[in-house]
């Protein structure tokens, strides 16, 4: 497990952490989600995989929240083979029940992609997710072909910025338009904004410029292991 912190653009506190996972291979080293997710998603094994990824980071959040004073969110990715092909809902209340962990302080993010995929279905699984405290955030919005009608019955708290549009901030206008447009759309409907892949100053000044408030990315941080990533709550450089 490793564990990227998400930061308030204004002050540089850290408001969260997204919690990923890598494959440390006896030959190969550390390979990155990119390369098996995809398979595990293939052959289902990202059933069991993603139900200990989420007690993983649920444990890890709750050791945080009681041994400092962040009260910030841990954010889990869920694919949509788990969605479509598991009881999700009974593997998000067996990680809270096991591990004790607040259902205010974790988010599950959905890509957009998949949200859009079985909308109908979705909508009646993420209220059920809402209605245990847990935030629902969209990952990657603005790379799929998001319905407005149904985006707005979806109980979503925070929109994320694709990196892809970050990468070209603050130079190319066609992605300033796309990242205003996002930033201004989850305004409109209540909602936060975090850009991802934040590698420069300028992408970040753009940002806050324009009212996106947190932000994660390589100019702030990398993903850490556990006890690299808790140097940000103490305040250790």
């Amino acid at each position: 497990m490793h564990y990227q912190p998400q930061f308030d653009l204004r002050d540089g506190h850290v408001t969260g952490f997204e919690a990923l996972v890598r494959w440390n291979h006896p030959e190969k080293g550390m390979i990155p989600p990119l390369h098996f997710i995809p398979i595990a998603e293939k052959n289902r094994l990202i059933i069991p995989l993603g139900e200990q990824i989420l007690i993983n980071a649920c444990k890890q959040m709750a050791a945080w929240h009681s041994n400092t004073d962040f009260n910030g969110r841990m954010a889990v990715n869920v694919s949509g083979v788990q969605l479509e092909h598991s009881n999700f809902l009974d593997t998000l209340n067996k990680a809270i029940d096991m591990t004790g962990l607040d259902p205010n302080l974790l988010e599950i993010e959905i890509t957009e992609s998949v949200a859009m995929k079985n909308p109908e279905r979705f909508i009646d699984i993420f209220k059920e997710i809402k209605a245990m405290g847990v935030s629902i955030s969209i990952d990657d919005f603005g790379t799929g072909y998001s319905s407005l009608s149904y985006l707005r019955q979806f109980p979503l708290d925070k929109l994320k910025i694709d990196k892809t549009f970050v990468d070209d901030l603050p130079y190319n206008e066609d992605a300033c338009a796309i990242a205003n447009t996002i930033i201004a759309l989850a305004e409109s409907l209540g909602l936060s904004t975090l850009a991802e892949g934040v590698e420069t100053h300028e992408q970040a000044d753009y940002l806050i410029k324009h009212g996106c408030k947190s932000v994660q990315g390589y100019l702030y941080s990398k993903p850490l292991p556990a006890i690299e990533a808790e140097k940000h709550l103490l305040g250790i450089s």
